[in-house]
């Protein structure tokens, strides 16, 4: 979202008290705790994010592999999604698509990582 280009982010548990209503531009970084995190692009624009999940039990959690789920994720053009997919391939290892994912939790002996 290229200058001047921008868009409105909201985090909130309570609607009626956002703990974070704030303008973000690209390179921005929002930290999300918890609750909901709507955000909407400025007219002519629009919005790319990676939203991304941390453990706060890092050994309990650890045991969980993580996978973007390809047909579950919306980006503004096919190149970005392919620009998307690559990164987390790179970062994180596994990008499958939803019938891939469900087969695998139907399957709970197989090692899904």
């Amino acid at each position: 979202m290229p200058a001047p280009s921008f868009g409105i982010q909201l985090v909130y548990t309570d609607a009626r008290e956002p703990e974070v209503a704030t303008i973000v531009r690209e390179g921005d970084v929002v930290f999300m705790p918890q609750g909901y995190h709507p955000n909407v692009a400025a007219p002519g624009s629009s919005i790319n994010f990676l939203w991304m999940m941390a453990a706060n039990r890092e050994n309990d959690d650890r045991q969980y592999g993580v996978v973007l789920v390809s047909d579950a994720t919306g980006t503004c053009s096919d190149e970005m999604q392919e620009a998307t997919e690559k990164t987390f391939r790179r970062l994180w290892g596994r990008v499958a698509d939803t019938a891939t994912v469900i087969a695998e939790m139907q399957d709970p002996g197989k090692d899904k990582r």
